[in-house]
């Protein structure tokens, strides 16, 4: 008598998104979903995750390992017939369709038994010629360092958000240079006709910024649009010198990749000993007076986006509680000396700027 097939458990999805742009409806499975998390949940998460830790400063300190910084020679683009004569190849590698598609199908694959985080994104400063980024990522701090860096539409807007392209980063997955056509174990597969990126075998969240960029550079050209992006500089940053950019540096929230830290996790920005490199993300809003039209007036509030997680002044006590008691002893585990409530920005989150 042959055994009963066991019948797949359902996909848990939560979080502010179109049930026709969900994962399950784009066939992509997962044993859960969690869409547009707030900052707060996401730093929360990636602690429970042991995916980094906490400074005083209740910034979230991570280290990418292998890969201190991007992986060039494990750059793709897909070969198809709607691109093939906009690329330059000289400078880019090609992958097949076949190749791509085996890569994409294993990917799926790998997804299946996997709590997932999804943002939803925007990159580009003109609302005319902004494009839209869903970032799928199996690692959650690179949801919050993403989140941090494009911009974030308002409730409403994510209400009919549909995304223009796709990010999916599995760090854990290993490509195989037989079967994907690849170089080594890491990759970062561009196909313009299905709209897709894909990345493997790196931590270095830099990869996810430079592939919502590379889609912009290969747009905007053909628009009359020259793409560029800035930054800030990080490396022996002080107060002194840069008040505001240490400030949301040491905010809380901020991500800091790679960075060194003593043994009361305060930071030291400056390269590493062993050459990797530093990388931040913070919010723009912690920026003093700043301005910048590819955040928009959303992030003109006091610190938490409208929907953050834990923004309401009613809820914040239970917030504070529940961070304290699911966090705060794993922290100390990992050998935190200092209650978290030395470090929590209680009149920040309430919506006084300090």
């Amino acid at each position: 008598m042959d055994r009963p097939k066991k019948q797949k458990k359902a996909m848990r999805e939560q979080g502010l998104h179109i049930l026709n742009q969900s994962l399950q409806a784009q066939g992509y499975p997962a044993r859960s979903v969690r869409y547009n998390a707030g900052a707060a949940a996401l730093l929360e998460t990636a602690l429970l995750k042991g995916e980094g830790r906490l400074s005083e400063n209740a910034t979230l300190v991570v280290n990418t390992g292998k890969y201190s910084g991007r992986s060039p020679k494990d750059k793709r683009i897909m070969s198809e017939p709607s691109t093939q004569a906009e690329i330059w190849w000289e400078g880019n590698r090609a992958m097949g369709p076949s190749k791509f598609g085996t890569l994409k199908a294993d990917m799926l694959a790998y997804l299946e038994n996997r709590d997932i985080e999804v943002q939803d994104l925007v990159c580009g400063a003109d609302p005319v010629h902004a494009v839209n980024i869903r970032l799928i990522a199996a690692v959650t701090w690179h949801a919050l360092f993403l989140r941090h860096i494009l911009r974030r539409p308002s409730q409403a807007e994510l209400q009919a958000y549909v995304p223009d392209f796709t990010i999916i980063n599995l760090p854990g997955f290993l490509a195989g240079r037989e079967r994907h056509g690849t170089l080594s174990e890491t990759v970062v597969a561009l196909s313009f006709g299905q709209k897709l990126v894909l990345i493997t075998g790196t931590e270095y969240s830099g990869e996810n910024k430079k592939s919502a960029f590379t889609i912009l550079n290969h747009l905007y050209p053909s628009r009359g649009i020259r793409p560029m992006h800035c930054s800030a500089k990080t490396i022996r940053l002080s107060q002194q010198s840069e008040p505001d950019i240490w400030r949301a540096v040491h905010s809380f929230g901020t991500v800091l990749e790679n960075v060194v830290t003593d043994n009361k996790s305060q930071t030291r920005l400056s390269a590493a000993i062993d050459g990797s490199l530093d990388a931040v993300a913070f919010k723009t809003d912690r920026v003093r007076g700043i301005e910048i039209p590819c955040n928009g007036p959303a992030d003109a509030r006091p610190y938490l986006d409208p929907y953050e997680t834990w923004q309401a002044k009613p809820a914040f006590k239970q917030a504070k509680t529940k961070l304290r008691s699911r966090i705060e002893p794993k922290l100390l585990e990992m050998g935190l000396s200092f209650p978290l409530s030395k470090v929590w920005p209680v009149r920040r989150i309430e919506g006084e700027r300090t």
